[in-house]
């Protein structure tokens, strides 16, 4: 009687089984960018799946002049980009020192700059109002935070992990 010779290659389901298992690891665990959103007392407070490319706009009313203002973000997987600053008033934009503005329409002018970061301090208060804009919807940023300074990031983490640690919105008064 001969001895049953060891099988070369699985069953055909178990390949494919593994194949589709190995696919779905390299998915979930591929990276995506994301816009986080911390607070040195209380950790991560929100978090975004981002686009490059996609805008997000920081909107508050300027102490000073008492006007509102709104700063164009460019949300890059490097980083944050401020694209332009705008306002109805001109001795606001001046106020930062970073140029000429120009007519932009509306009643408004803007203010091209091109800065880029990692990330960037925001000091929410009552007063100012600050409201971050993603995808049309408004997250006050003064009523999460009260006064207390935040830190907007762009980074990368995996896909799994960016699902797992999100953020509902509606947790964070987005409307």
């Amino acid at each position: 009687m001969a001895a049953a010779s060891p099988k070369l290659f699985p069953k055909p389901g178990r390949l494919i089984a593994a194949g589709v298992l190995a696919l779905a690891a390299g998915y979930l665990f591929s990276p995506v960018t994301v816009l986080d959103l911390m607070q040195p007392q209380a950790g991560l407070v929100g978090r975004w799946i981002i686009f490059p490319g996609e805008h997000a706009f920081l909107r508050y009313q300027h102490s000073l002049y008492d006007a509102p203002v709104e700063e164009d973000l460019c949300l890059k997987d490097t980083g944050v980009c401020l694209t332009a600053v705008r306002s109805p008033s001109l001795a606001c934009l001046y106020y930062y020192g970073l140029g000429s503005p120009r007519p932009d329409g509306d009643g408004q002018w803007c203010l091209p700059v091109a800065w880029s970061t990692r990330g960037f301090w925001v000091h929410p208060s009552e007063l100012g109002q600050r409201t971050l804009r993603l995808r049309g919807r408004a997250y006050p940023l003064w009523l999460l935070a009260g006064e207390r300074p935040v830190f907007l990031r762009v980074g990368a983490v995996p896909r799994l992990w960016a699902w797992c640690t999100r953020k509902d919105p509606r947790q964070l008064g987005g409307r």
